[in-house]
């Protein structure tokens, strides 16, 4: 018998009687050790369940080093393609809004001969729609591009946003000459290839800035519980 038992058995019973001579103290010593029980099993299930919460809690770590790492997978990826656009997008591209004598001769002879070995005959004829979408990406998205180039490579925290606008201009851009190249039926395979990783990179960063931005509201409503719980 436990002490806190046998404190019970004295404070019931007394010291010389026993728990046949006293009914009442019988029915004390029962609550008590019930009282005790039940205290042990909330013991246990607040033991329990703080176990549960670290495993939790390490469930969780594990899961941001994983989103972690790959985010700075996509980071690398993205910072590439930007770079990329960054330097082609003024020099190549924008030959389709303006004059060639603005650009070095062997500039207009390399997309001279792209449009020729390719038969882009988007870049060789230059509808309408086509130059509009042209015009788009040099005011709008190349300088989103340049921005997300620094962003990335400076570890700014607006770059998601950055990310997500162009991701969303670029992905309308690449739906609408895909549909184009699609239902023209004058497009090869090798050209459809060609403009294919342009809309892969666009969804990539959509996505960048919709899960940055996602886990950062989060965080927000986190930070923010407490604070109203100090109002009140």
């Amino acid at each position: 018998m436990t002490s806190s038992a046998r404190s019970l058995h004295r404070w019931a019973f007394g010291s010389r009687c026993g728990p046949s001579d006293n009914p009442h103290g019988l029915s004390l010593l029962g609550t008590g050790l019930s009282l005790i029980s039940s205290s042990l099993i909330q013991s246990r299930i607040t033991i329990f369940s703080r176990i549960l919460k670290l495993k939790k809690l390490n469930k969780f770590t594990n899961l941001n080093k994983k989103m972690g790492a790959l985010c700075k997978l996509v980071d690398a990826t993205l910072f590439v393609f930007f770079l990329v656009i960054a330097i082609v997008a003024p020099l190549i591209d924008g030959q389709t809004c303006l004059p060639h004598h603005f650009f070095p001769s062997f500039l207009v002879e390399l997309k001279s001969w792209y449009a020729q070995d390719y038969g882009d005959y988007l870049v060789s004829e230059k509808p309408h729609f086509f130059v509009g979408i042209v015009w788009l990406e040099l005011v709008f998205q190349w300088p989103l591009a340049v921005a997300c180039v620094y962003g990335i490579a400076a570890g700014k925290s607006w770059v998601s946003t950055a990310c997500l606008m162009y991701g969303a201009s670029t992905l309308t851009s690449m739906a609408a000459i895909l549909s184009e190249l699609s239902m023209s039926n004058r497009a090869s395979e090798k050209l459809l290839m060609m403009y294919y990783p342009f809309l892969g990179f666009a969804v990539l960063a959509l996505l960048r800035g919709v899960l940055d931005c996602s886990g950062k509201n989060a965080s927000a409503g986190k930070r923010s519980v407490p604070h109203r719980k100090k109002k009140a």
